[in-house]
């Protein structure tokens, strides 16, 4: 059932990712899998919580995928960044935002965080312009 009460949810930005690039083991498919899963349930929610006929369908809705910029332990961070690319390759909707070549250290700095904001933005700008057709076999709601 739709609750929607005349405020509709714009997109999702996920950015995280470091638990995974602390450890030397290889979490990508592991991340890769807990991403998709979150990414579905937030649409599925930001879905059911808009106004109908603002979504056609949950699919439909933007996602910003933010990469883990730079790590200490960078073959860990980088099969984090593989599986976020990996994820927004298979997705027409999401757009991945790079960030390793911010700052040099694990934390961001003032000038990095308006950068990445600046990437932020546009790239919720791309998702959103992008065309998509929702999967009719999901979805009989009509818009």
């Amino acid at each position: 059932r739709r609750t929607g009460r005349g405020g509709n949810w714009k997109g999702f930005v996920w950015h995280q990712g470091s638990q995974e690039s602390w450890t030397d083991e290889d979490t990508s498919a592991t991340y890769f899998g807990n991403m998709t899963d979150l990414v579905r349930g937030a649409r599925k929610e930001m879905f059911a919580a808009s106004d109908v006929g603002h979504w056609a369908c949950e699919e439909e809705i933007p996602v910003v995928i933010v990469q883990v910029g730079h790590w200490p332990q960078d073959g860990s961070a980088r099969r984090v960044r593989s599986a976020q690319r990996r994820y927004c390759d298979g997705d027409p909707r999401a757009v991945l935002v790079s960030t390793d070549d911010l700052a040099r250290f694990y934390h961001y700095d003032a000038t990095s965080f308006l950068i990445a904001g600046n990437r932020i933005a546009k790239a919720y700008h791309e998702a959103a312009q992008r065309t998509f057709d929702c999967p009719s076999s999901l979805h009989g709601e009509p818009v």
